[in-house]
Parts: C-alpha cells; structure tokens; sequence
C-alpha cells in the first residue's frame, strides 16, 4: 500500500491516467517521428499498428505499460489512429489478444531501451535520494514526483508506488540523521554536555531550560527587553559559534533551526538527535540577537502563517509533460 502521506492526486495519476491527455501532452508523447512510424509500420494489421502505436506512447507518457487498454482515453487512441490514418475502431480488436500485447511490449522494451525497476535501479534511485535529501528541504511529496520524474525520462519502468515512497522515507530519514551527526561530530565535549543539560527540567520547573530559553519575550517593555538580552548572554554562553557547520546546506540549517524551535522538546539524555534539534534552536536563537525583542514581536505581528512555494509539489509533471 503506498504511503498515507501521498496526495489524491498522487496516488490517482501514478503509472495510470487519470483523465484525459493536454493538447500539449499529445504532441509530445503521442506524436511519432520517422523512426517511431517505421517500428510501428512493422506490424502488418491496422488493429496492431494501432495498438503498438499506443503502448508506445503510453509508456512514454506513464512510465509504465497499463494493465488493462480499457484505462486509455478515447481521446488517445483518437489522435494517435488519424496519425497512422487508421480507424480509431480497431483498438477493440487489439486487445482480444493479450499474447500480442505482450508481444509488443517486450519488443517496444527492446527497441527504446525500456529496462524494469531491479536491484541496481533500485540501489540507483536511493542514492540519487540521499543526496537530494542531504542537500535540500524537499519535503516527502516532492521527492515521490521528482523520483517519478526520474524513472520515467531514464526510461525506467514504474514500481509500485509503495516501493519508491519507502525510499524517499527511508533516504530523509538518513539524511536526517547524518545532518545529527554531522553537526555533533564538530562540537566538543563541554558544547555537548550544555546542548545535553538543556533538556533537563530544573528541580520545581515544568519546562526544560531548552523550553524557556527558545520562547520570545511576549509583551513590549523595558522588562521584555532585558529578558532578550539576558537570553542572547545565555547562548552566548554555549560557545557554539566556533562549531565548524561550512560542509552543511544553509538550507538545511534553517530547516533545523525551524524544527528545533517549533518541536516540544523532550527529555533524550545522550541522544545525538537531541542534541542537534537543541543545536538548531540555539542557533536560530543565536542568530536573532542583533535584533531587539520589540522589533521581533513586531515582525511577528505582520508575518502570517508560511506557505509553500507555489507549485512546487507539481515539479515532477511539469518535468514530464514539458509545460
């Protein structure tokens, strides 16, 4: 079963059609050049050219051969039976044989290099992950269309969605952890032993020192102000700005910083995540400090809720379709 975090419209147009064609589509995916009609023409039948013409086309377009040819629109067959000046009725015909399908797909996979998703491809694709992940803040829906765009323009037969959503998950999740490490493996014992000291709760408080030192002063006043102040002078005091971060993606940084901020902290003695989600908060912290707590809750004031980029969980089907 593919992961509950893929969209409605992920799970609807993945390896199948889910509606009709573009007009720009159609030409790019269901229009033949001169190699193309010549592999086509090779079929004696009208019924079978047509249908060849079709499953190539179709794989071009999904990334996969379809199981059943009453999932193709009309309008597909239509536009690709006037190309080859055949009736669009023949493709009933073509499909009362499944050996002749086959047949076709086989040569089809043969002919335009067309190879299924194994081992190496497999290998292939979670280390072109892993990479993404460790340098982007992509987030798992984006992964799943870009990795589908991948499969398809290197001609890679579509697996189960379930399969390439396990390894976007399982590529974020190593990336996260060697961002963790990565951070950790530069601090030094004593940075480690306060980041480590700030998830302890304090005897008679109910939140960890993490807790209070990342919550902003709420209210505008002389008071608030000295309370910034006397925030910045305890983060000063983790000494973390000789840490060597140069080897990690700002964008992964921030991307931290945010997590660390906004995620109840929670008491993991020794833990390297732990200690990187409270690295990140203090760096976020850290990097506030020029700025006065009234100009903070100002900006806060004005600022809505953030929102992704536009588009951007689509990136994979404007790759696929060229639009």
């Amino acid at each position: 079963m593919a992961a509950d975090w893929l969209s409605a419209e992920q799970r609807a147009s993945y390896g199948r059609f889910a509606g009709e064609p573009t007009k720009a589509q159609l030409d790019r995916y269901f229009t033949f050049d001169a190699a193309d009609r010549e592999a086509i023409d090779s079929h004696r039948r009208e019924h079978n050219r047509l249908g060849f013409a079709v499953q190539l086309g179709t794989v071009r377009f999904l990334g996969t051969f379809i199981a059943s040819l009453r999932e193709v629109p009309q309008l597909v067959v239509d536009h690709v039976a006037r190309q080859l000046g055949v009736p669009a009725s023949g493709f009933s015909s073509y499909g009362q044989r499944e050996q002749t399908q086959s047949t076709h797909v086989v040569e089809i996979q043969r002919r335009y290099g067309y190879r299924p998703f194994g081992a190496a491809e497999r290998d292939e694709l979670a280390a072109w992950l892993f990479t993404r992940a460790c340098s982007s803040t992509e987030g798992p829906s984006v992964l799943f269309d870009l990795a589908t765009a991948r499969l398809v323009e290197q001609r890679i037969l579509l697996p189960g969605a379930s399969i390439v959503s396990r390894l976007v998950l399982a590529a974020r999740d190593r990336a996260a952890r060697e961002l963790h490490e990565r951070i950790v493996a530069g601090a030094t014992v004593f940075q480690l032993a306060r980041l480590d000291a700030l998830l302890d709760v304090p005897e008679g408080e109910r939140q960890s020192e993490l807790e209070r030192l990342r919550r902003s002063p709420s209210t505008l006043s002389a008071d608030a102000l000295a309370a910034a102040l006397s925030r910045v002078r305890e983060l000063a005091a983790l000494q973390l700005e000789d840490i060597d971060l140069s080897g990690v993606p700002a964008s992964r940084l921030r991307a931290l910083a945010r997590y660390g901020i906004v995620t109840r902290a929670l008491r993991h003695r020794h833990s390297r995540a732990a200690a990187g989600k409270a690295l990140g908060a203090a760096a976020s912290c850290d990097a506030d400090r020029d700025r006065s707590a009234p100009a903070r809750n100002r900006g806060r004031r004005r600022a809505g809720p953030a929102r992704p980029a536009p588009g951007q969980a689509r990136l994979a089907d404007r790759a696929r379709t060229g639009e």
